[in-house]
């Protein structure tokens, strides 16, 4: 499972992989904990992503693809 942010701007990127949806959730809470003071806050999920296409996705920056996994339940 991946935590996915998706930003204001309309770009997103993956930013934790780990073996369970309660490591990424725990994540996620820790994460937004950070974000909460900025003027920027991005909107999280966790997707179901293989290892192999997340550490491909950490080379594309501002990616906006329209082939990248989506958050089905926010």
């Amino acid at each position: 499972m991946a935590v996915r942010r998706d930003w204001p701007d309309g770009t997103h990127e993956f930013v934790h992989f780990g073996p369970s949806a309660v490591d990424a959730e725990r994540f996620v809470a820790l994460d937004r904990a950070y974000w909460r003071r900025g003027p920027w806050r991005p909107v999280h999920g966790v997707v179901g992503i293989s290892e192999r296409d997340f550490d491909l996705h950490r080379r594309r920056r501002l990616c906006q693809g329209p082939d990248c996994p989506q958050v089905t339940v926010r």
